[in-house]
C-alpha cells in the first residue's frame, strides 16, 4: 500500500522594512517575514556577516557587531549593543 506524505510549506510572503540612516555590512542576511514584516528601524548599524531572522524587529539606533545572529521573531529594543558573544538567558 502506497502512502502519500504531504508537507505543509510555509511561504514567506511578507517583506523587510528598513528605516533611514541604516548601515548593513557586506555579506549580511536579512530574512523576509513569514508572519509579519522584518523591521529594522532608523539609525541601526549591522556589521558584516550578520544574520537577521524572519519577523525580527530591531529598534532605533541599535548596533550589531560582526557575525551577529538574531533569531527569528526576536525583538530588540532601542539603543541595543549586540555582540556575537551575547546569549539571551
Amino acid at each position: 500500500m502506497n502512502m502519500m506524505v504531504m508537507r505543509l510549506l510555509s511561504f514567506h510572503s511578507w517583506g523587510v522594512i528598513i528605516g533611514d540612516d541604516v548601515e548593513i555590512g557586506p555579506n549580511s542576511t536579512i530574512r523576509r517575514g513569514a508572519l509579519g514584516n522584518t523591521i529594522i528601524k532608523n539609525g541601526c548599524k549591522i556589521g558584516s556577516l550578520s544574520n537577521i531572522g524572519h519577523n525580527t524587529e530591531i529598534g532605533e539606533q541599535c548596533i550589531l557587531t560582526t557575525q551577529c545572529v538574531v533569531g527569528g521573531s526576536s525583538i530588540l529594543g532601542n539603543k541595543v549593543l549586540w555582540n556575537k558573544c551575547n546569549y539571551p538567558k
